[in-house]
């Protein structure tokens, strides 16, 4: 009878530790789970936060392609104002040119007027004498 007791002492204490060790472990996936579902909350909303960024980034790529087209639609412009740009620049200083020349002639002719003013001044001082 006393190896019996002993027996069951025994049981009951690998008994009451091992409940121990089932309410402890309990406890501890009771936790895992917790946390395991606050993971999954957090994945979620990550996911849809990283969708959100994903659109945007599709917009933001949408508005860099428009202005891409844009800038080559100005540089093609830009070359064909530059273009204009030169040929009015060379009819500016073909016009210049001109100027000049036509300054040389009107100076040319104001000393030919001022000559012939002098010789018809002198020549009326002359006929004034006969």
């Amino acid at each position: 009878i006393d190896s019996v007791h002993d027996q069951m002492t025994k049981i009951k204490v690998a008994l009451k530790g091992l409940t121990r060790n089932k309410e402890k472990l309990e406890k501890s996936i009771s936790e895992i789970e917790a946390e395991l579902s606050e993971a999954q909350t957090h994945t979620e909303e990550l996911k849809t936060e990283f969708q959100k960024i994903e659109e945007q980034a599709e917009v933001v790529v949408e508005k860099d392609n428009m202005c891409q087209e844009k800038m080559k639609e100005q540089a093609a412009k830009m070359e064909g104002l530059k273009a204009e740009l030169a040929g009015l620049e060379s009819s500016l200083e073909a016009h210049e040119q001109k100027t000049v020349d036509y300054r040389h002639a009107i100076d040319k002719y104001d000393g030919v007027i001022k000559e012939n003013g002098s010789k018809i001044r002198h020549w009326k001082k002359e006929m004034s004498k006969h």
